[in-house]
């Protein structure tokens, strides 16, 4: 198991029943190899180049990150995040976004 693996191994066996108040989500942008509109014409761009998103579900007191996920920015990848915070917290919070309509939905359904 390398360093990677272990982190993700220790915050999913840790980062479970998280009393908290309010919790902020947020996404943040990068590319893997080239963005999105230059995959097909790039040389070379293996599977999964282009443009990839990282989610993040913050408890705005402690910091901590509770879930994250690495994915595209579509409702799907939304549904599971926001299936995986719900499942990492102990009660109801306020949840803050920056008005993702994806996450509407998958709010709803989680």
């Amino acid at each position: 198991m390398d360093a990677g693996e272990a982190g993700v191994a220790f915050h999913n066996e840790m980062v479970r029943n998280v009393k908290a108040d309010r919790v902020q989500v947020d996404e943040i942008w990068q590319f893997c190899y080239a963005k999105a509109h230059n995959v097909e014409t790039a040389k070379a761009a293996a599977d999964g180049a282009g443009d990839t998103w990282t989610c993040t579900a913050l408890d705005a007191d402690s910091k901590r990150i509770v879930p994250w996920l690495l994915g595209d920015r579509y409702g799907h990848a939304a549904y599971d995040f926001m299936t995986d915070l719900a499942e990492r917290l102990a009660g109801r919070v306020q949840l803050t976004s920056d008005g993702l309509r994806v996450y509407e939905g998958a709010t709803t359904r989680s």
